[in-house]
């Protein structure tokens, strides 16, 4: 199985840009593309172009802070899948998925299999299939 996934990352540090490309790109079963972003702008100027399979958001980011983050991203983002990314505020994250969020991720806690399985969603295998079949 090989399919390609479009992926926005809402993130402001190049260390966890870093981080996550590396975590991704062992993943051979899916290709990822991966479009970084620092702000909800690129993200809603890019949309009107390209449209991701997912997006990952840190709720951190110097335009916006916490919750609002995913607000700003929601308004913009239609239908998108959302995976937030947390410091280390398990709250926070059950907070984002009560306002619409996917699912989230604590940053201090990404490693490849947990990763992989978050952007496996929605129900893995099938949101795979689903791409094969387009």
């Amino acid at each position: 199985m090989n399919t390609e996934i479009t992926i926005y990352l809402l993130e402001d540090n190049e260390d966890d840009v870093y981080l996550f490309k590396q975590i991704i790109n062992t993943d051979d079963s899916c290709k990822y593309t991966t479009i970084v972003f620092d702000s909800v702008a690129g993200i809603e100027r890019t949309l009107q172009n390209i449209i991701p399979d997912l997006l990952i958001v840190d709720l951190n980011i110097p335009e916006s802070f916490g919750l609002q983050t995913l607000r700003d991203v929601k308004e913009v983002s239609q239908d998108i899948p959302i995976i937030v990314l947390t410091g280390s505020d398990e709250t926070l994250g059950l907070q984002a998925i009560q306002l619409g969020a996917q699912d989230y991720l604590l940053k201090g806690e990404i490693h490849p299999q947990a990763l992989k399985e978050q952007l496996d969603l929605p129900e893995s295998e099938a949101f795979c299939m689903q791409h094969l079949k387009n």
